[in-house]
């Protein structure tokens, strides 16, 4: 034992007593103070009876006691517990220091001087510390070197939300261009839309049952909420969000979210969803995670957008560094099971953390409930007593339905248990029954209408649809346009986009505005049937099964709509003020946007409206607009806003100008006018933006048929774009099967590694998932056992994808294989959490002990990241856990300074198994980690320290 050491803790809890009594002799000459007085001296005197007890065993402690003081010189640290209440205590005497002569007034000021906050906040540390002094009395070493690591992290928590505070201003701008490039996604508005839909009391049931509780209290990790279309689980499951927050408001808890959408698949890939959980994490932080700025950093500051295994590494770290974080997914239905979309998003949230408390709600459906089948479930569907409460509010609502009842109030119960009955707890029925009835003009007319309400959907849409052809005929004409645009289109348009769209007529050369609709009419001729989402401006059908209902009988009843949009598209693109010259900035093309909203759907959709359209007007219409080259790039200038929404890429000239009507039917894989465009000998070769050939934007979009026509009209097979990629790198990062092959068959490499960095094709099949693209690969000799980038073997392990680990393992890849930092697949797996593949890759032989350049194990980087059932398992396999890495710490020393208690507690156990010596230096390596957090992490002059301290104070 240091004598030093014992001085110098000594010194702290002298120096802590003195001043606690002196606050306690101020405290007590108060007169006529109210309760927290009494109630503040009560705890200070307290805890001055522990200090006094804590400082004669610290100096009559001897030689045996070495490991206990080891444990306990962690409260005197500077920037320690001890430190910390004796700055505060240092603040209050300051306040409540009396002037000489005055001594009676300045008490009569104290309760004024030492506002609740002060109070609160002091005793809050009193209690900390006297928890503290209580373990180290009893000779609870663990728990008090546990305690005091916390201790710690909190200190290191409030230090830089003052320094955060102190830096806002500058970092703002920086703050929210990092934060947007993560996704394109925004739920904040479809948030606010969906909870101000909600009827007040409605859905308290499910706040109060038990295994909502539980599953809120952290005893269950998921909840799933299944219910029939129309139950209310999206209004619920934003009620549900709203109670996640006010319960813990003020926290470091953190309620992330997804609203899963049918209408925008295009765009709710799970790269975005991802990113959009991780931006909702970090926005809830003060300051930029590190890792977050060093991604940016990678990705030349947000010129490229960020992958997905990279912003899910990040999301788990992230998630892991609080102390539990809500995650909300809703309509996971919604969500395609197309390009494995549902499966991969689901894939990358259950990577998350055992903190992550996940909550789904979906319809019943056979994939979604054999997936779910073992987890605690709540059925959703709406109780009689919130239908009921629902059609009160909207009897109250409509001036119509209210005047009838007033005039005969047997109506009001009459029509409350009709709809209700027939409702069938279903919110979406009594939704639409409610929309019928007031339209009636009398209550003969209600009545009647009461005796036929429809109980299945379709029949409520067969009615709204009469409803709708009872009117004027150009309201009808106009209803059943609006329900056509909003029913074909393929993402939600807004009501600005729409009104442009429905004033498009042909042979147009620019908009005429006497031709707009107003935002009302649009609304009112639908029969209730759209809706307008108020925030976020989109206007849209009231429920995805009325889009259902309108794809089994659009054919027949809208036979013009495919053509008719298509045409539209191609008439806006043809402009004059598009075809007379393209945007010279970045502002003039938002300037341009703003004034023509339409032209970002039209320029991004176009040729996916023309693609099956057999039309000879849409062909001569599309011919036309490619005609022009100066409209097609400014097309493309609105489509590289809709990417780049910050400005990542803007040319005026140069490659812009290179862009031709070739790259742009091949980007939609239009083959038959590709046909007549390489009739008039267009140049097969010409480079666009980034480098890139028509046979690239054909390759990456997957149009197989495009691909072959170009490579018969003798395109380069492999022309090499910024940063060395190909066509057939394109074709299979985005797992295009068909594409590989016919590339392959023309020539292609399958070890083609000019892509920066050395990436062969193989290693980004591995790496995104891609099980069918490496088969063929592998069957063309793609070599499985290149370093150049780190072996396939290892990005496949890194992004858990245990298929192809498997297939990889079985073709003969060597499992022991480093990449140039040393890592095997079992360092990368264990690294990112994939609990599988550990036990796969232990399974087939690899080393566990195997260590990377720094010296680390794969033992060192699970416990780092708190990753507990993979530690569980290194151990399980005779994993070392005082194995030194090269700056001579042990996996006990990467936990220590983190919140990742049960994998400390994990390690000191398997630990406490050995004899006394192993025991005896664990417990040093968790004090000297313990010091070293609190130097590198909350490590700052004593000055420093106490102004972030007064800075709270004053907060």
């Amino acid at each position: 034992m240091d004598p030093a050491s014992v001085v110098g803790l000594t010194a702290s809890i002298i120096q802590l007593i003195e001043t606690t009594a002196k606050v306690i002799g101020y405290v007590n000459n108060v007169k006529d103070a109210p309760a927290e007085r009494a109630q503040f001296a009560r705890h200070a005197s307290s805890l001055l009876a522990l200090l006094t007890d804590l400082r004669y065993r610290v100096e009559e402690a001897g030689p045996a006691s070495d490991s206990w003081f080891v444990a306990l010189r962690g409260l005197g640290v500077e920037g320690g517990p001890l430190d910390q209440l004796h700055d505060q205590m240092e603040h209050l005497a300051t306040k409540l220091e009396p002037s000489t002569g005055r001594f009676k007034k300045m008490g009569k000021a104290l309760i004024w001087a030492l506002d609740k906050k002060d109070i609160d906040e002091t005793l809050a540390q009193i209690e900390r510390v006297k928890t503290l002094i209580m373990l180290a009395l009893q000779n609870d070493q663990f728990k008090l070197a546990l305690a005091i690591r916390q201790d710690l992290v909190d200190v290191k928590e409030d230090l830089r939300g003052a320094i955060n505070e102190a830096t806002a201003e500058r970092q703002d701008g920086e703050f929210q261009d990092i934060v947007a490039w993560l996704s394109s996604l925004d739920f904040a508005t479809k948030q606010v839309d969906f909870l101000n839909r909600r009827q007040p009391g409605t859905g308290d049931w499910l706040l109060s049952d038990p295994r909502f509780q539980h599953w809120q209290d952290g005893e269950e990790r998921t909840l799933w909420c299944p219910g029939l279309p129309g139950a209310g689980k999206t209004t619920l499951a934003s009620m549900v969000i709203e109670w996640l927050r006010s319960q813990h408001q003020g926290t470091r808890a953190a309620v992330i979210y997804l609203y899963c959408s049918y209408k925008e698949e295009g765009v709710q890939t799970p790269r975005e969803m991802i990113g959009s959980l991780l931006k909702q994490v970090v926005q809830h932080k003060a300051a930029l995670p590190d890792g977050l700025r060093q991604l940016y950093d990678k990705h030349a500051q947000g010129k490229t957008p960020p992958k997905l295994d990279e912003l899910a590494r990040l999301l788990v770290q992230e998630v892991a560094s609080l102390p539990f974080v809500f995650v909300v997914i809703d309509a996971l239905d919604e969500c395609p099971e197309r390009d494995n979309t549902r499966d991969t998003l689901l894939t990358e949230i259950q990577k998350l953390p055992q903190n992550a408390r996940i909550l789904i709600t979906s319809r019943y459906s056979p994939q979604i409930d054999e997936r779910f089948d073992s987890v605690p479930h709540i059925d959703i569907r709406a109780t009689d007593d919130d239908v009921k409460r629902y059609i009160e509010v909207r009897i109250e609502k409509e001036s119509s339905l209210a005047k009838h009842v007033r005039s005969d109030p047997t109506l009001m119960e009459e029509i409350i248990k009709t709809v209700a009955k027939c409702s069938q707890g279903m919110f979406l029925l009594a939704q639409l029954h409610m929309d019928s009835l007031a339209k009636k003009l009398n209550r003969r007319q209600v009545r009647t209408a009461l005796g036929s309400l429809p109980k299945e959907l379709d029949g409520i849409y067969d009615q709204a649809m009469q409803r709708i052809q009872d009117q004027d005929e150009h309201q009808v004409v106009l209803a059943h346009r609006v329900l056509y645009w909003i029913s074909y289109t393929l993402r939600p348009l807004t009501i600005a986009e729409l009104r442009h769209a429905l004033a498009v007529e042909p042979g147009d050369d620019d908009l005429d505005e006497d031709g707009l609709y107003e935002t009302k009419d649009i609304v009112s001729v639908c029969a209730g049937l759209v809706t307008i989402d108020e925030e976020s401006d989109q206007i849209r059908l009231v429920h995805y099964t009325t889009q259902s209902y309108f794809k089994r009988i659009g054919s027949a009843r809208f036979p013009e709509a495919p053509s008719t949009i298509a045409k539209t598209c191609l008439t806006y693109l043809a402009f004059g003020p598009f075809a007379e010259r393209y945007c010279s900035s970045y502002q003039e093309v938002t300037n341009r946007l703003g004034k023509y909203p339409f032209l970002r759907y039209a320029a991004s959709y176009w040729g996916d409206h023309v693609r099956d359209e057999g039309d000879l007007d849409v062909r001569e219409l599309a011919l036309d607009y490619l005609g022009n080259n100066i409209s097609i790039l400014s097309a493309n200038q609105a489509i590289d806003w809709t990417i780049s929404s910050f400005g990542w890429y803007y040319d005026s000239g140069g490659s812009i100008g290179n862009f031709t009507r070739l790259h742009a039917v091949a980007s939609f894989g239009l083959v038959g006018l590709a046909l007549d465009l390489l009739a008039d000998d267009i140049n097969v070769n010409a480079r666009a933006d980034w480098g890139r050939t028509p046979l690239h934007l054909a390759a990456e979009a997957g149009h197989t048929e495009m691909v072959r026509l170009l490579l018969q009209a003798k395109a380069n097979v492999a022309p090499e774009g910024i940063g060395g990629t190909t066509p057939l790198h394109l074709a299979t990062e985005r797992g295009h099967e068909s594409v590989v092959k016919v590339l392959i068959d023309a020539g292609a490499d399958p070890n083609d590694r000019r892509v920066t960095g050395g990436k062969s094709p193989l290693h980004l099949a591995a790496e995104n998932g891609h099980i069918d693209v490496m088969r063929v690969l592998l069957a063309e000799g793609a070599d499985f056992n290149q370093k150049d980038a780190g072996t396939p073997l290892n990005r496949a392990a890194k992004e858990g994808h245990e298929a192809i680990v498997l297939l990889l393992l079985n073709n003969g890849a060597d499992i022991s294989a480093t990449e140039e930092d040393g890592k095997t697949a079992l360092h990368q797996a264990a690294k990112a959490g994939h609990v599988k593949l550990v036990k796969l890759l232990i399974e087939r032989g690899i080393d566990v002990l195997a260590k990377d350049e720094d010296g680390q194990t794969a033992l060192h980087h699970a416990a780092r990241r708190g990753q507990a059932e993979i530690v569980q398992i290194l151990l399980e396999s005779n994993s070392d856990v005082l194995a030194e890495d090269q700056r001579g710490k042990t996996a006990i020393d990467e936990v220590a300074g983190c919140e990742h208690e049960s994998v400390l507690k994990m390690l000191l156990e398997h630990i406490g198994r050995g004899d006394e010596t192993e025991r005896w230096l664990a417990t040093a390596r968790l004090s000297r980690a313990v010091d070293q957090a609190e130097e590198e992490e909350v490590g700052c002059t004593r000055e420093r320290k106490r102004a972030a301290a007064l800075a709270r104070q004053q907060g």
